[in-house]
């Protein structure tokens, strides 16, 4: 699907590895879905009924398919848009059940692991993937 959107149906050869593909822009469409599940979350958050419990998560699912380097490029690491995001997982972590947590905390490990700067980091960048992985563990014995 994401191929689709960027016009690019070329597939993976054999042999080639899962690297981070940074692109310098993001695919064709990418702010347009990025805002209507952004929208989408900022609207079911304040909510507490049924229809929004089962939204939630299928919108967290959505982001984390496509909030990486080969789809978002580095756009989502821009300024406004990453403080915007971390902004709104930050309330989705303080204000949701466990399930939701445990989604939050893959999307923030995603964003932390694919971070153009975090090669530059070295040693702190494993420290912090071991510090997500303690809180994805943490979260999920709350539940």
């Amino acid at each position: 699907m994401f191929s689709a959107l960027d016009s690019n149906f070329s597939e993976v050869q054999p042999g080639e590895t899962n690297r981070a593909n940074y692109r310098d822009e993001p695919v064709a469409f990418f702010f347009i879905i990025y805002g209507l599940c952004f929208q989408t979350l900022l609207k079911m958050i304040n909510r507490d009924d049924s229809e929004s419990k089962q939204m939630i998560p299928i919108v967290l699912d959505a982001l984390k398919k496509f909030l990486r380097p080969s789809i978002s490029g580095n756009a989502v690491y821009k300024g406004f848009v990453f403080a915007e995001t971390t902004d709104l997982l930050d309330r989705l972590v303080l204000m949701e059940n466990g399930e939701v947590q445990i989604s939050v905390i893959q999307i923030a490990s995603s964003l932390a692991k694919y971070h153009p700067y975090a090669a530059k980091f070295g040693q702190n960048a494993r420290f912090g993937s071991k510090y997500i992985v303690y809180l994805l563990q943490e979260t999920h014995q709350w539940t």
